[in-house]
């Protein structure tokens, strides 16, 4: 394995990282709705993993927090709602990532966390 391939994998896997523990220190913290609103911290990282590494590597860290975060904060049903909301935030991202400039990523992150609650309704 060279050099690059060696840096890009080790900057993924701390980007995984960072996602997990916002994941769950975000899981920790009480939700003051009725509903069940969060902030979706883990987010960010999602959104800066799309635009400066692109959509697939932005797939393998999303996927790796879904997955090891529902199994460290212990919450596997809401496995199917991540797994939908992430993935249509996630398309809605990719999209805007050819037409929004970097100074615009705040944009796709809002988009995208609609996005994602659209997910979830749809797979309540």
């Amino acid at each position: 394995m060279n050099h690059k391939k060696t840096r890009k994998m080790v900057y993924l896997a701390l980007l995984s990282a960072i996602a997990i523990v916002l994941h769950t220190v975000e899981a920790a913290i009480p939700v003051p709705l009725p509903v069940g609103a969060k902030l979706g911290l883990a987010n960010i990282v999602t959104v800066y993993a799309v635009f400066v590494w692109g959509p697939g590597e932005a797939l393998l860290i999303l996927l790796t927090r879904i997955l090891l975060g529902a199994l460290f904060a212990g919450q596997v049903m809401s496995l199917m709602y991540s797994l939908a909301g992430g993935a249509l935030a996630l398309l809605v991202m990719a999209g805007l990532r050819r037409i929004l400039s970097q100074k615009q990523i705040w944009l796709a992150g809002v988009l995208g966390a609609m996005a994602h609650n659209i997910g979830q309704i749809a797979v309540a």
